[in-house]
């Protein structure tokens, strides 16, 4: 009996090509979705890190301080949550679909770990540390006093973010060019 190796292919149904084709559609567009809102993920804390962190250093402690509990309370906008909220699940989504490289679903799956790492970084770090603030009546003796428990640890913890969501749509991008060009290393 011949090996599979020496066997010609057999002709795959029609229905088997359709099948195929619609989960490279689904495939394809789940990591372009992913990789779409990994951008927008990564912009947001990158922007954040690279101009509102270094002009809020030079306000004085009450502005500081009123400033930033304004910024956490404008925040919270559904366009905010669903890129939030929307990247890991993308992500799981297309390293789900994504079947031919291993190397492109190796990628996901760091950038999945890296939007699930940002997710647990906001919950147990940077928004205790905002409700904490949002709590503080602020004057000039109560500005100063928040600004110097919460400045150093907040901005410590969007860095992290930052990097981290940074990292998630490198690798995102990598995977998609992957997709495109599998015969690349």
């Amino acid at each position: 009996m011949p090996d599979a190796a020496t066997l010609p292919d057999r002709p795959q149904p029609a229905d088997a090509d359709h099948t195929r084709g619609v989960r490279d559609l689904l495939s394809h567009v789940s990591l372009v979705a992913s990789l779409l809102v990994a951008g927008l993920h990564a912009g947001f804390f990158l922007t954040y890190e690279i101009s509102i962190t270094p002009a809020m250093a030079l306000l004085d402690n009450t502005t500081y301080a009123t400033t930033f509990q304004a910024i956490n309370e404008a925040v919270r906008t559904p366009t905010f949550m669903v890129i939030f909220a929307g990247a890991a699940p993308l992500t799981a989504l297309a390293l789900y679909l994504l079947r031919a490289d291993p190397l492109a679903r190796v990628l996901l799956g760091v950038a999945l770990l890296a939007h699930v790492a940002v997710v647990a970084i906001t919950v147990g770090g940077s928004i205790p540390l905002n409700e904490r603030l949002a709590d503080v009546a602020i004057t000039d003796d109560t500005a100063t006093t928040a600004r110097l428990w919460f400045e150093t640890r907040w901005n410590a913890w969007n860095l992290a973010r930052t990097i981290a969501t940074v990292g998630a749509f490198t690798a995102t991008c990598t995977a998609l060019v992957r997709r495109r060009n599998p015969q690349r290393t």
